[in-house]
Order: structure tokens, then C-alpha cells, then sequence
């Protein structure tokens, strides 16, 4: 098992990197997360809720 390409299923980003990507990669991010309402989320919120961090 060479893994290696599956950063996407992970997403061991940090708030950093996360604050360097577009909205649009976030979203995606978000997506894949399994995370809904992603389209109506701002990018702050989409940081929040990708890093686990989501202000209720």
C-alpha cells in the first residue's frame, strides 16, 4: 500500500494552509469532510468547520 495522494480523504491541513486556499477548495474540502451547507458557509466558517472548530 503506497498511499500518498489521499491528503483529500484526511485533510491534515492546518488553519494556515487552509487560510491560503480559495473558498472553492475549501468547500471541496468541506465536502469531502461530509459537511453540509458548505455553500452557504463564508470562508471563515469553512475553516472553522473543516478544522473541527465550528462556532455554534
Amino acid at each position: 500500500m503506497s498511499g500518498g495522494t489521499r491528503a483529500s480523504e484526511e485533510t491534515d491541513v492546518s488553519e494556515e494552509q487552509l487560510r491560503e486556499m480559495n473558498v472553492d477548495e475549501l468547500r471541496d474540502m468541506a465536502r469531502e469532510k461530509g459537511l453540509s451547507g458548505v455553500h452557504d458557509m463564508r470562508k471563515e466558517e469553512l475553516i472553522d468547520a473543516i478544522s473541527g472548530r465550528r462556532s455554534s
